[in-house]
């Protein structure tokens, strides 16, 4: 079960990152572009950055899943 939720996220984040790299809509384009006076590109980041903060409230607060909010799997010393 581990193994294909692992490579289902794999697969999604490289499939969402080619997208993004492609469309050139990466962090390092859109405030390169704000520097040079463009400034779509920043303000769809950060629209997608609050959609993804409200979205990510909104389901911790759902409490359908509890297991969210535990922390990270990972706690480094």
């Amino acid at each position: 079960m581990t193994i294909g939720l692992f490579a289902a996220g794999a697969v999604a984040g490289g499939l969402l990152g080619y997208v993004l790299q492609r469309a050139d809509l990466c962090f390092h384009s859109a405030w390169g572009g704000l520097l040079q006076g463009r400034t779509a590109r920043a303000r769809a980041w950060l629209l997608g950055v609050a959609v993804a903060s409200v979205g990510l409230c909104a389901l911790y607060s759902w409490g359908r899943w509890p297991a969210l909010n535990q922390g990270l799997a990972f706690r480094p010393v």
